[in-house]
Order: C-alpha cells, then structure tokens, then sequence
C-alpha cells in the first residue's frame, strides 16, 4: 500500500503513528498536555485519558513529570514523550527516524529495550537509524541505503555480512 498521499489524521486510523527525528516536542506544554495533542482526535475524553495512563504504565518517569514544561525533561525523557504521544492511538505501525540521535550509549540501550517491548506486544517498528548495530538486533529485516539506494537487505544474517561487519559495524562483532 502506498501511504505517500494519505493525510496524516488517515494514517492514523489506518494504525500508522510516526515520531520524528529530534524528539519533537511541544516545549511550552506540560508532559500531560503533550499526550492530550497525541490523542486530539480521539474525540471521547474517556478514552484518551485512559491512553494517557496507559503511557504513563509504559514510561513512568512521564507520570512523575506530568505537569513539568517538555523543554525541562531530559533528551531521554524528551524521546519518551515522543513516542508516549505516537502511542495514543495504539498503532499496529510505528515509524520512528533517527530515533538514538542525541542520546548517551546508556539511554539508546534503554530505547532499544523498549523498541522491542513495543515489538513483543504487537507494535512494528519501522525505524530509520544510524545505529546499524543496535537496528539489525532488533529489526527482522533490514535495508541498508547507500546514496538513497537499497544496497543490502535481508534478516539477522546481515550481521554477519562481510560489508555490513566492516562498514557499518566497524569491524567483527
């Protein structure tokens, strides 16, 4: 299916959220306020408050912080609200560009732990990442782009590609 024309409130119901390079964030809101615009289009108050607690049972660190302004959470934090407003919908489908950028080697760890929780309860990820290492370990196929152009692809095996090994892993893993 070619999603390129479809409007984005379409994607939606269609079970498509996407969470953008760069934690984008509404700065001057609060965390709660964030999820509130995640989940404007859900029209019963009911509902998206149940969403909300949903994502706050997902990422506590939110909850704590509910009524914190988003410019004063951490980039991690930042990213979880990110994601936590991508979720309000449920989607089957969650695309995610560049979703390590900016963060410590500790706090793209933890992401990928939740990428994969995301994954085991029914939620596809489909990420566009520099981080080969980490995209291959988590991902059951893989493209990998070179000047706009699939170059490689295939499952977990890739990791163990002589090309892949030497330009995108830096060597044996």
């Amino acid at each position: 299916m070619n999603i390129t024309n479809i409007p984005s409130h379409e994607l939606l119901r269609l079970g498509i959220s996407y969470v953008p390079q760069g934690r984008i964030n509404f700065a001057t809101l609060t965390v709660y306020e964030n999820l509130q615009i995640g989940g404007s289009a859900l029209k019963e108050k009911e509902l998206i408050e149940q969403r909300i607690q949903a994502v706050y049972k997902r990422f506590p660190a939110l909850k704590t912080k509910k009524d914190l302004l988003a410019y004063n959470l951490s980039g991690g934090e930042q990213q979880q609200l990110a994601l936590g407003r991508a979720l309000m919908y449920e989607p089957t489908l969650l695309l995610l560009d560049e979703p390590t950028l900016g963060l410590s080697p500790k706090l793209i760890t933890k992401l990928f732990e939740i990428l994969n929780q995301l994954r085991e309860d029914g939620i596809s990820p489909l990420i566009v990442e520099q981080n080969a290492k980490k995209a291959i370990e988590l991902a059951d196929h893989t493209y990998v782009l070179e000047q706009g152009r699939i170059a490689l692809s295939g499952g977990r095996e890739l990791q163990q590609h002589p090309q892949i090994k030497t330009v995108y892993l830096g060597g044996e893993i």
